[in-house]
């Protein structure tokens, strides 16, 4: 039942106007992914497709808001028709083709010669500048092994000979390895304070295979007095082992032996 409040004032009756009703708060936006109702669907008009937007009633249209803009935009038209450009993709053939593209004057090409020219020999630089660093690095990595495998040799060639007694002399030790090959350096390391040798010697042989044959020959062998030691080769680099065993491998394959302590006058008939 509507209702008015009469009030009298000086004789006369008035009505209170009714108050002010509030304009309705606009629709909230859809959630994402719902935002094409909007749009009608792609249609294909002669070779190019065009998109065009339909006016919504009231009721179903929803504000676009941005960062860039004040604020939401409710209706939306298109005005004409859209064309693609020179850098949009079609999805015909043609345009798949690149026969879309625009033409491009005579300064243009130039410049894009002048690019794929400055991309060829940038390419080509950089192939070389590989091959070159491979090709130093292949060297290097030659030459270390190389190194490691002179290395190996000189550690291969050498023996460690102990228990010596103190009366011997270097020309002794000598004449007792002799046999086994020819020797390059003995070294008797003598101590000054006593004023003789230390009882032991490093004896260099010129071919490894002298130093082997030498090593199962003379360990335990009395010489002055005393049974010597022969041990085996001494060796401050543990990392030559493998390149030691990797020789020893490589020597096995080799139809050949070592013969030592041949007379000089004995010859091949």
């Amino acid at each position: 039942m509507a209702s008015a409040n009469f009030s009298t004032m000086n004789g006369t009756a008035s009505m209170a106007a009714p108050p002010p009703t509030l304009a309705p708060p606009p629709p909230p936006p859809p959630p994402p992914g719902e935002g094409e109702p909007q749009l009608k669907k792609l249609k294909v008009d002669g070779d190019l497709q065009q998109t065009s937007a339909v006016q919504l009633p009231p009721s179903q249209q929803y504000p676009l808001s941005s960062d860039f803009l004040p604020g939401p935009i409710y209706n939306i038209s298109q005005s004409g028709p859209v064309v693609a450009g020179p850098g949009a993709r079609n999805i015909t053939i043609p345009g798949l083709l690149g026969a879309g593209l625009p033409k491009l004057n005579r300064e243009q090409q130039d410049a894009v010669t002048r690019a794929k020219k400055y991309a060829m020999e940038q390419s080509i630089k950089m192939v070389l500048m590989k091959q070159t660093l491979a090709h130093q690095q292949q060297q290097m990595a030659s030459q270390r092994n190389q190194v490691q495998r002179q290395q190996a040799l000189a550690l291969m060639c050498r023996i460690y000979v102990g228990s010596i007694s103190f009366e011997l002399k270097e020309d002794t030790i000598r004449q007792a390895f002799l046999p086994f090959g020819p020797i390059k350096s003995i070294n008797m390391p003598f101590d000054l304070v006593m004023q003789k040798h230390k009882g032991f010697a490093f004896v260099e042989y010129e071919i490894p295979e002298a130093a082997q044959l030498s090593l199962e020959q003379m360990n335990g062998v009395m010489i002055g007095g005393r049974n010597i030691k022969v041990v085996g080769r001494p060796s401050n680099m543990p990392q030559a082992q493998s390149v030691i065993d990797e020789i020893t491998e490589e020597a096995k394959h080799y139809n050949r032996i070592y013969v030592a302590s041949i007379h000089p006058r004995s010859y091949r008939r």
